[in-house]
């Protein structure tokens, strides 16, 4: 009955409760020029972890293809984008973002991966990352750890 698309925006725009929630999980979905970012989280990390994944909606509402190059993170090392296919990972140069078309970074498809932690994920805290797109350029978003999406 609906478009991926409208339940894509639909998501993106729903209202949350906001009482006793941080301001850092309230209202941070973000549009730069045609591409659109929604709730992006992290699950909880352990004590020895030296990585953890980055999962949330992307996209392109524009008419060309859009790439998201790369991205950093004070917390890491480095942030390289991960698929897991049968159980082996898989290191992409690049994230393609197809016009019209909802990508939702998750566990089962392709992701962002903290390398290097430099400190545990705790549940409520927050980071910052720096998404590198190919057109839309340099752009810093929030990343909420818990341990599964509220949004």
């Amino acid at each position: 009955m609906f478009g991926k698309t409208y339940l894509f925006l639909l998501a993106l725009s729903a209202a949350v409760p906001i009482s006793g929630l941080p301001s850092e999980v309230i209202a941070h979905s973000y549009k730069f020029g045609e591409i659109a970012v929604g709730h992006l989280w992290a699950p909880p990390s352990d004590e020895n972890s030296d990585g953890a994944a980055v999962y949330g909606p992307f996209l392109n509402r524009g008419k060309t293809s859009e790439r998201i190059l790369g991205a950093s993170a004070s917390i890491a090392e480095s942030v390289r984008f991960r698929v897991e296919k049968d159980g082996k990972a898989s290191w992409p140069e690049a994230i393609d973002l197809a016009p019209g078309k909802p990508l939702a970074l998750a566990r089962w498809r392709v992701h962002l991966w903290l390398a290097g932690l430099k400190r545990p994920l705790k549940e409520g805290d927050s980071f910052d990352l720096v998404l590198n797109f190919a057109n839309a350029g340099r752009h810093t978003v929030k990343v909420v750890v818990e341990r599964s999406s509220t949004h």
